[in-house]
C-alpha cells in the first residue's frame, strides 16, 4: 500500500491538468499513489486523465464521483485513497518536487498535528510569472475577532492541505451541504483546526494559478450560482456559531457582530444587478447597520445606493441590469433570516 495518497478532482481544468499531473510524478517523494476523480470531467480533461491511468497504472487510477461539486469530488478521492496521509491538489495547482517529502517529514515529527501546509507561490494563469511568491494562507479580520488569541488558526486551500486518514475519517470529510463549492475549505480548517494544531512548513510547496475571470466563468459555467453561495454562507455562519457554543473559552461571540455586518454589506451587491432587487440591497444594508450603526463602508454604501442609475450602476459594478426576476429563493423571508438565529434551506432538507 502506499504511504501518500494525492487527491486530484477533475472537472474542466483541461490542459492545465496535465502540469498538475506532472506535478505529482516529479515529487522526490516516491511513496505516493494519485487518485483522479473524474467529477463529470469535460472531454480534454478526461482525456488527459485516461492518457496518464494508462502509462502509469501501478501509480494513477481513475474513480468516478457523478454528483457534482468538489465537496463530493474530494470526498470519494479520500474515500477511494489507499494511504496513510491525503495530499490535496486542486486540478489547475502545481506542486513543487519536495512538497510530499517535507509534508511527510513534518507531520511524523510533530504526529500531534492534525494538518501540515506550506506557503504558496502565486503564479499568472500560463505559469510563466510569479506574481506573488511565498504568500501565507489567509486569515481573516472577522476570525480574528471571533478566535482572539490564537494566533496558528489560518484558512487553508486544498492544495496545501495535508492529513491522516485516521480512523474518525468523517472529521476529516467535507461537508457535502457546500456543494458545489463556496466555503467548503474554511468549515473543513476551522474543524480541523480544534481537532489538533497546525504545522507550516516555511516555504512555497504549490505554485496556485491565478485565474482569469473568463477561465473561472467557463469552469464554473451553470454550475455555480452566486445564490447558492450565499446560502452556503449563511450555513457556515451558523456552524461557526455553534462551534463557538463548544469552545466558549476560546472564541468571543461578540466577532459575530462584526461578521454579520461585513457579510450583509457584501451580501447586499448581487441584489443591484436586478432592476428589481435594488430594495432588498437596501435592506441588507439596513441590516448590516443595524448590527454595528458605526460601521462607515456600510453607510457610504447604503448612501451611493440612492445615487440616480447611471452613478449607481458604476458603484455597484452592474453596468447591465437585468429584468429577470430575482431567484426564488432570494425572497424577503430569506434576507430576514439571513445570518440570524437559525438556518433552514432546501440543500438542508435534501441532505447535500
Amino acid at each position: 500500500m502506499p504511504l501518500i495518497s494525492v487527491v486530484i478532482p477533475c472537472f474542466r481544468s483541461g490542459v492545465f491538468l496535465k502540469d498538475a499531473i506532472e506535478s505529482v510524478l516529479a515529487q522526490t517523494e516516491t511513496d505516493w499513489e494519485l487518485v483522479l476523480v473524474d467529477n463529470n470531467a469535460s472531454p480534454e480533461t478526461r482525456a488527459i486523465t485516461d492518457l496518464y491511468s494508462q502509462n502509469y497504472p501501478s501509480r494513477i487510477r481513475i474513480v468516478h464521483e457523478p454528483l457534482q461539486g468538489v465537496t463530493f469530488a474530494r470526498n470519494r478521492g479520500i474515500l477511494e485513497s489507499r494511504g496513510r496521509y491525503i495530499a490535496l491538489l486542486d486540478d489547475d495547482d502545481m506542486m513543487y518536487p519536495d512538497r510530499l517529502k517535507l509534508q511527510r517529514d513534518a507531520i511524523e515529527a510533530h504526529p500531534e498535528t492534525s494538518i501540515v501546509y506550506g506557503l504558496i507561490d502565486k503564479v499568472s494563469l500560463d505559469n510563466a510569472t510569479i506574481l506573488e511568491q511565498g504568500t501565507r494562507n489567509t486569515v481573516p479580520e472577522w476570525a480574528r475577532k471571533i478566535f482572539p488569541g490564537m494566533s496558528s488558526l489560518v484558512f487553508l486551500l486544498p492544495s496545501v492541505m495535508f492529513f491522516e486518514k485516521k480512523p474518525s475519517l468523517e472529521k476529516r470529510l467535507f461537508d457535502l451541504h457546500f456543494s458545489p463549492c463556496y466555503m467548503e475549505d474554511d468549515d473543513l480548517s476551522v474543524r480541523m483546526f480544534f481537532e489538533g494544531p497546525f504545522a507550516c512548513i516555511p516555504e512555497p510547496i504549490i505554485r496556485f494559478r491565478v485565474p482569469s475571470k473568463e477561465f473561472l466563468y467557463e469552469k464554473r459555467k451553470n454550475i455555480v450560482f452566486w445564490t447558492r453561495n450565499l446560502i452556503n454562507q449563511d450555513y457556515f455562519f451558523h456552524k461557526l456559531r455553534n462551534l463557538c457554543m463548544l469552545h466558549r473559552d476560546v472564541c468571543d461571540p461578540g466577532g459575530f457582530r462584526y461578521l454579520k455586518s461585513q457579510w450583509l454589506r457584501e451580501a447586499s451587491f448581487p441584489f443591484f444587478s436586478y432592476e428589481k432587487g435594488v430594495a432588498l440591497g437596501r435592506f441588507l444594508l439596513q441590516k448590516s447597520l443595524r448590527t454595528r450603526p458605526l460601521d462607515l463602508k456600510s453607510w457610504k454604501m447604503l448612501i451611493r445606493s440612492y445615487f440616480p442609475s447611471r452613478l449607481r450602476k458604476r458603484y455597484f459594478r452592474s453596468e447591465i441590469f437585468s429584468d429577470d426576476p430575482l431567484p426564488e429563493q432570494m425572497d424577503r423571508k430569506f434576507l430576514d433570516n439571513l445570518f440570524g438565529d437559525f438556518h433552514d434551506c432546501p440543500y438542508c432538507q435534501k441532505g447535500q
